[in-house]
């Protein structure tokens, strides 16, 4: 492939997008951890660092997921391995984390949606990421804020790709 065709070659912007996306994902954190914390507050014992953690691997499945059930196939692939390649040099526990954040929120919006809730994603994500900083299955005071931190989530990082 001569140079200018290389140079002329449009780059695919989901690249983009997974390059931009844990920095995002961490950003969206640190901008929601106050205003949650002033709504629900059971989290204000969490350690910060956890939910620095715990919040942008939850955002980082969400967006993935997303584009996997919208796209799939290779360029899923291509894309999705920018994203983990990210995750797994920011934190060593990240890749693990990841697949816990994808089994728990799996099983647990499929449960939502057979009830019938509107809010089965971000109601699961959201208890995903309150399991982790509590590292215990939330009391019913501390699930209170699931749908808040889930939301927030689902609001940012849903349509991430769009």
């Amino acid at each position: 492939m001569g140079i200018i065709t290389r140079l002329l070659r449009r780059r695919d912007p989901r690249v983009d997008a997974a390059e931009r996306l844990l920095p995002a994902a961490q950003l969206a954190a640190t901008s929601m951890f106050a205003p949650i914390v002033s709504q629900h507050a059971t989290l204000r014992d969490v350690e910060l660092p956890d939910w620095d953690f715990f919040v942008p691997v939850a955002a980082v499945y969400l967006a993935l997921m997303r584009l996997r059930d919208s796209s799939g196939g290779r360029s899923y692939e291509e894309v999705a391995a920018i994203a983990a390649a990210a995750l797994v040099a920011w934190n060593r526990d990240a890749a693990r984390a990841f697949t816990d954040c994808g089994d728990f929120v799996q099983l647990r919006a499929r449960s939502l949606v057979r009830e019938g809730s509107e809010y089965a994603w971000a109601d699961a994500a959201g208890m995903w990421v309150l399991w982790n900083l509590h590292r215990s299955e939330p009391t019913l005071d501390q699930a209170q804020a699931a749908r808040a931190v889930g939301t927030c989530l689902v609001d940012s990082f849903y349509g991430w790709w769009d």
